[in-house]
């Protein structure tokens, strides 16, 4: 997206009743949205364990969510679509009942060497 398709969004994005700043975030969402997927279906990653256990927000996690995490933080997956999704994946090995999803800037690229 150019500086003027973003103006434009940012203009139409106003007009439908967004503050300033929420149309400037949301530009810059959009621009993300044109960025090439750096894990794709089949590819074998591993959790980001530390940016993961960092987060802001994750002592607010489910109790299964945090042992899933704990409990394969040096397992090799293999990726699947989440409902077809190009950003969010679930595990071919995960053999929760309900499988968990996790967005590609959860996971790291694993080497087919490693």
């Amino acid at each position: 997206m150019n500086r003027a398709q973003k103006r434009k969004y940012m203009i139409a994005l106003r007009k439908k009743g967004f503050s300033l700043e929420s149309a400037k975030k949301l530009a810059e969402m959009k621009v993300l949205d044109d960025v090439k997927p750096v894990i794709a279906v089949g590819d074998k990653v591993r959790l980001k364990y530390d940016a993961i256990t960092q987060s802001p927000d994750y002592d607010k996690r489910v109790e299964n969510y945090k042992k899933f995490i704990e409990d394969n933080k040096d397992k090799v997956f293999t990726t699947e679509s989440y409902n077809g999704y190009d950003k969010l994946f679930c595990f071919v090995e995960d053999e929760t009942e309900v499988k968990w999803v996790f967005h590609e800037y959860d996971l790291e690229k694993v080497e087919e060497s490693e």
